[in-house]
């Protein structure tokens, strides 16, 4: 994995979709959806282990 994620979710966000992604990418805020890696090269999900916020009742 490069030093820079190619794709990033910040703290803070939320998001509702499913995603699709090739590369790198780190997720540090909530996703309600599902998340796929595309193609055929290797890719490399990051998933924080920060809290992301539980009590917003909102998402």
């Amino acid at each position: 994995m490069s030093e820079k994620a190619d794709s990033i979710i910040g703290i803070g966000t939320h998001i509702v979709v499913n995603i699709s992604f090739s590369g790198d990418m780190r997720i540090d805020g909530p996703v309600r959806g599902d998340v796929t890696e595309l193609g055929n090269e290797p890719s490399t999900l990051i998933l924080s282990d920060r809290p992301c916020g539980g009590d917003d009742k909102s998402f």
